[in-house]
């Protein structure tokens, strides 16, 4: 299968997510499950959710290489926050891409994957299919938001 078959069909699933999820939680999970699904053994998948002024890891597939939190401004997941866009990382043997997802102007968190050296090589499809995510993320935040909020009194 080619590289944009295989993004097509991550598409697919991650879309699919929409239709079974109840809350943000189910969201975020069935999203980073989907692609989990999808990736090599050495990969793995991951949401970070800002949290008192730090990235709280709040969902993963896989075994990262991250932190499971990170006070801002002092590493990889601040970076992509500072630069507001997808970003590719290196380190040790793993590629790792990260991108950022908003709730209008204020950041939410980071959605991550890290891919051994190996076995996946990121390139620009893979950073607009991340980006995709993230804006799906963000236009459903509220939708799940709205539906909290109706349903805890």
């Amino acid at each position: 299968m080619n590289k944009s078959q295989f993004l097509d069909e991550l598409r697919m699933e991650v879309g699919l997510v929409g239709d079974y999820a109840s809350d943000l939680r189910e969201f975020y999970g069935g999203i980073v499950k989907a692609v989990g699904n999808c990736l090599h053994k050495k990969s793995a998948v991951a949401l970070y959710k800002t949290d008192n002024f730090q990235f709280q890891l709040f969902t993963s597939a896989g075994d990262i290489h991250e932190n499971e939190s990170e006070k801002f401004g002092e590493g990889p997941l601040s970076l992509c926050a500072i630069r507001s866009r997808p970003i590719i990382l290196p380190k040790d043997n793993y590629n790792r891409l990260f991108t950022p997802f908003y709730e209008g102007h204020h950041l939410k968190g980071i959605f991550f994957i890290e891919c051994h050296c190996n076995e996946y090589k990121f390139t620009n499809d893979d950073v607009i299919f991340l980006d995709e995510v993230s804006r799906y993320i963000e236009s459903n935040h509220q939708r799940y938001k709205g539906f909290q909020e109706k349903y805890k009194k």
